[in-house]
C-alpha cells in the first residue's frame, strides 16, 4: 500500500476554510492551499502531468456517524484521493484498504495532516463516537482532463 501523508496546513488554516462555510471545490478558493496540494502530488507520483484538476468538499461527521467503503472515480495512474483532517478528535481516523493484500489499516488523524492514495484505493471514515464533529476536507485530483476520458 503506497500512501503519502505530510502536515499540509496549521491550525489556523484549517479553521480558515472551515470558517468559509463552502462545501464544494474549496481548494479553489485558497490559492496558496492548492499549490501546496499540486507540490505533494509532485512528491507523491514525480511523473505526474503538469495540468492537474483538483475537486475539493468539506465532510462533516457528526457523532456515531463514518461512511462506507469507497473510492474515488478516475484513470489509475492518473487520479488521486486525498483528504486534509480540519478538526475534531484526533483519534477518529481514516480505515485504508490494501489493493492487494486487502489489509486494512486505520491512519488516525492530525490537524491538517493530508493523505494521498491512488484513487483505486478503497478507504472510509471511522465512526466517530466522539460528541466533537470530525471535518474533512476531501479531495479527488487528476493530472489529466478527466472530464474527455
Amino acid at each position: 500500500m503506497f500512501i503519502f501523508k505530510e502536515i499540509l496546513l496549521n491550525e489556523e488554516e484549517c479553521n480558515h476554510i472551515l470558517d468559509s462555510n463552502k462545501k464544494t471545490n474549496v481548494i479553489d478558493d485558497f490559492p496558496e492551499y492548492k499549490l501546496r496540494v499540486k507540490n505533494c502530488i509532485q512528491i507523491f507520483k514525480n511523473d505526474v502531468l503538469s495540468t492537474i484538476k483538483i475537486y475539493s468538499w468539506v465532510m462533516r461527521y457528526e457523532k456515531n456517524q463514518g461512511g462506507p467503503w469507497h473510492l474515488h472515480r478516475g484513470v489509475k495512474g492518473h487520479s488521486f484521493s486525498a483528504n486534509i483532517f480540519l478538526g475534531g478528535d484526533p483519534s477518529v481516523g481514516l480505515w485504508i484498504r490494501d489493493s492487494v493484500t486487502k489489509e486494512e489499516v486505520l491512519h488516525k488523524n492530525k490537524i491538517g495532516e493530508i493523505i494521498i492514495m491512488d484513487c483505486c484505493t478503497y478507504h472510509k471514515p471511522e465512526i466517530n463516537y466522539n460528541s466533537k464533529t470530525r471535518c474533512v476536507l476531501g479531495i479527488t485530483i487528476h493530472d489529466i482532463d478527466f472530464d474527455l476520458i
